[in-house]
């Protein structure tokens, strides 16, 4: 059952409840792809920045890779929620650094990692939408920050 009403979608802390909750699933179920859509503005941009290389696509095109990737048994359940988050908001625009914790089931056992999701929106038609993405996952070389972890 899908808790979000569009109605929601006017304050950008339900938007980004939205998202987490909408590629997270238990084993035996499937991402709530039509909420994931709902968020979205036609040709928005997802990044997946990786230690000095990225990977750039559209909505359509991450689905299709998560669902490969599940088919495949790298993800059987996913699980991935917020920690904490630094926003900035400027008129009809909003920028949230979204530090995230992931936990999964696998094929071959269980995983987990944090990072930081870059979640652009914008405001229109009494609600907010996610215009871009980018998203780096935490490694030894580059540990999430204080700040970024709601400390000072």
């Amino acid at each position: 059952m899908n808790p979000f009403r569009k109605a929601d979608f006017s304050k950008v802390e339900v938007v980004i409840d939205a998202l987490y909750y909408s590629i997270s699933f238990d084993e035996g179920k499937q991402p709530y792809w039509s909420l994931l859509e709902s968020l979205f503005i036609e040709k928005a941009r997802l990044v997946h920045a990786r230690g000095g290389s990225y990977v750039t696509m559209e909505l359509d095109e991450f689905i299709t890779s998560f669902m490969k990737q599940h088919r495949m048994g790298a993800y059987k359940s996913f699980h991935e929620t917020e920690l904490h988050r630094v926003d900035e908001n400027y008129g009809s625009i909003h920028q949230a650094f979204s530090t995230y914790q992931t936990r999964y089931t696998s094929d071959e056992g269980e995983g987990e990692a944090r990072g930081i999701n870059s979640i652009q929106l914008v405001f229109e038609d009494e609600r907010w939408w996610i215009t871009s993405m980018l998203w780096f996952d935490e490694d030894e070389d580059s540990p999430i920050s204080a700040r970024y972890l709601g400390g000072s």
